[in-house]
């Protein structure tokens, strides 16, 4: 996608290329283009653009700034999956250091949030998460053994069930050891735009902004299996 490419900032041109790419990766030809604005893409824009962002807005949120959900950016999305009897697995790990590496002023950067979604129940056989606690961190150079000392036990999930934690958190999966896929879905969020340098108007992957809406009308949206996936909320301190 162009740098200059609107759907990078504009959530209806976004959801439109989103469903014209799904649309030619599975080989469905219609006699007219996806629309944004079909049921389901209501229910994703609800989704990826007011739910998911309320909640991560409460992590962004610092003493000098708001936690209003409309100052913050979606920042990207993808899919992970383990297939079956593999060795796919997560070595620890900060989203932070794989996303931002080739940003210039990364230092000046304050952390986003990622909020995993479970696709499938999620155990210690197929792939569970762990976290090390952030208030503990010793240096930015951690070492495995370190971090192993003060993990969290792996956290079983049901299909439905978020993760949310700050990109600068340690974590890690192992491989999925079971007859099934295990796939969840990552959609990442930002307090303003990303860039690749400081000067540089173009976001770094996209800075949509996000719908304002109250936490607890999110957060019970979200609880209703007809409407959305449940919340788990993980601490900002990534204990």
């Amino acid at each position: 996608m162009r740098d200059a490419d609107p759907a990078r900032v504009n959530m209806d041109r976004y959801l439109a290329a989103r469903a014209k790419q799904i649309t030619s990766a599975i080989g469905c030809k219609t006699e007219t283009s996806p629309a944004a604005d079909a049921p389901d893409g209501d229910v994703l824009a609800q989704l990826l653009f007011e739910r998911l962002p309320t909640v991560a807005a409460q992590l962004l949120a610092t003493p000098a700034s708001s936690s209003d959900a409309s100052e913050t950016c979606f920042f990207n999305e993808h899919y992970v999956v383990k297939p079956p009897q593999s060795h796919v697995e997560f070595r620890w790990h900060r989203d932070d250091d794989e996303q931002l590496g080739m940003c210039l002023h990364r230092d000046a950067l304050p952390p986003y949030v990622s909020a995993w979604c479970a696709l499938d129940d999620v155990t210690t056989v197929n792939g569970a998460l762990q976290f090390a606690s952030l208030a503990a961190s010793d240096s930015e150079n951690e070492s495995v053994e370190s971090l192993q000392r003060r993990a969290s036990p792996p956290l079983s999930t049901q299909a439905g069930d978020v993760l949310f934690f700050l990109s600068n958190v340690w974590h890690c999966s192992s491989s999925n050891e079971s007859d099934a896929p295990r796939r969840a879905f990552y959609a990442q969020y930002s307090s303003g735009r990303i860039t690749a340098g400081p000067n540089d108007p173009a976001p770094l992957s996209f800075a949509i902004p996000c719908v304002s809406t109250s936490v607890s009308a999110s957060l019970e949206a979200c609880t209703d299996a007809s409407a959305a996936p449940k919340k788990r909320k993980i601490d900002a301190s990534g204990s």
